[in-house]
């Protein structure tokens, strides 16, 4: 089991050295659900579009397990992230600003991949380093990530009050994509 967690952690370090590398690519819109650059749904619950979000319970940094079925009824951001990940440092400020603007409104909640390279004590320092106000939750066998067909990291996933996944989105955002995103959300609950 330790083989494969450390696999799994240096296939993602991988997948976020080459997605990530070089020339930045701008994120397209590629409709409701849609990921970016066109990624097809998987065969993963967390991968359909319209599909119901998987709600494993994760334990908090202060040890509080929460689910998103404790969140239905209230929209979801949730984030899956490292922070040994630089294009996931360059998102956080970002998650912590549209946090800041619309936390009543959304529930932001942020995935830490916390096997590998990543501890708790890192994740600990690095949200106190960066003022991080959103629940972080540590995803320690990589189980969360598993179910949501994450391979590349930040992801993120919209959630809608139904727990109905509502759009994925690869790579890292800027809160102007955030709130795009929430807006079509809002939109679309009308």
């Amino acid at each position: 089991m330790k083989r494969f967690l450390i696999g799994m952690a240096a296939l993602l370090f991988l997948l976020a050295a080459f997605e990530f590398a070089g020339e930045k690519i701008s994120p397209k819109d590629s409709g409701e659900g849609g990921a970016r650059r066109g990624e097809a749904p998987g065969e993963t619950p967390g991968e359909k579009a319209g599909g119901e979000a998987p709600v494993l319970p994760l334990r908090t940094l202060d040890g509080t397990e929460l689910s998103l079925a404790d969140f239905r009824g209230k929209k979801v951001l949730l984030n899956f992230w490292a922070s040994w990940c630089s294009p996931c440092r360059e998102e956080i400020p970002h998650l912590q600003k549209f946090y800041r603007r619309h936390g009543g409104e959304i529930a932001v909640l942020a995935v830490n991949l916390t096997f590998g390279k990543e501890n708790p004590e890192t994740v600990k320092k690095f949200v106190e380093d960066h003022g991080l106000t959103f629940p972080v939750l540590l995803d320690r066998e990589g189980k969360m990530m598993k179910e949501y067909g994450v391979v590349g990291i930040p992801t993120s996933f919209f959630i809608d009050e139904k727990g109905m996944i509502r759009r994925k989105y690869v790579g890292p955002m800027k809160e102007k994509d955030m709130d795009k995103i929430f807006r079509q959300m809002e939109e679309s609950s009308e």
